[in-house]
């Protein structure tokens, strides 16, 4: 899998935070072989009221952001940031990252797909899968700089894994296309390399007991996925 986009999705695994936990992921994903890295950016008044409390606790540090890029990039990974509004968006750029990403919970946000395009950065676009019928703007052709993955937002998922229709996925995704998995295992990412994945995307825990460990990989993990 070494010639693919592997993006590692640190998220929430990265809380509680401080500065040397977020080293420790970013030298775990580059040792276990990923080319991207990922931390989300929002603020947590964007989410619904019910959702605010516990976004707040995961805010990631916008002091940190330039840190972020910079020992990423010293590690030789493209860093990157999912975004939920343009002022994410803005502050990612400014950082330096090299990508963006939205999440499926954005996938019919319009005007911040067109805005995360004309930022000129690579784009990462998860879209609901296989509800193709909702994907929304332009989902018959590829989008400038864009990978869509398809996704299934289940925290674990357990259900509709890409080889119960694996040809579909070349068929029905723009190209070029990817996947992005919430499994406990990567067998699912292995399978969707086979039917054209060029991208997948991961999460990536020091331990099981981190906020996502229940579907991300260890280093340990990520690395056998990668190799």
């Amino acid at each position: 899998m070494s010639d693919l986009a592997i993006v590692a999705e640190l998220g929430t695994n990265l809380f509680p935070w401080s500065y040397d936990r977020m080293c420790r992921l970013i030298e775990a994903a580059a040792v276990s072989g990923a080319t991207h890295v990922k931390a989300q950016l929002y603020k947590a008044d964007h989410f619904p009221l019910a959702e605010q409390s516990a976004k707040r606790e995961t805010e990631f540090p916008r002091s940190e952001l330039d840190s972020f890029v910079k020992i990423a990039t010293g590690m030789n990974m493209r860093p990157g940031f999912s975004v939920f509004s343009r002022e994410d968006t803005d502050d990612a750029k400014a950082s330096g990252a090299a990508f963006l990403k939205l999440a499926t919970r954005e996938q019919g946000n319009v005007g911040l797909l067109v805005y995360c395009i004309d930022s000129q950065l690579e784009l990462f676009r998860s879209v609901r899968w296989p509800q193709t019928e909702e994907f929304g703007f332009a989902e018959a052709n590829a989008l400038p700089g864009t990978t869509t993955l398809a996704c299934v937002p289940e925290y674990p998922s357990k259900r509709h894994y890409p080889w119960a229709w694996g040809p579909d996925m070349a068929r029905l995704l723009p190209s070029p296309f990817g996947w992005s998995s919430h499994t406990t295992h990567w067998g699912d990412c292995i399978r969707a390399v086979r039917n054209g994945a060029v991208a997948i995307e991961k999460h990536l825990c020091l331990d099981k007991s981190d906020r996502e460990g229940g579907w991300s990989l260890d280093p340990a993990e990520f690395k056998q996925m990668c190799y």
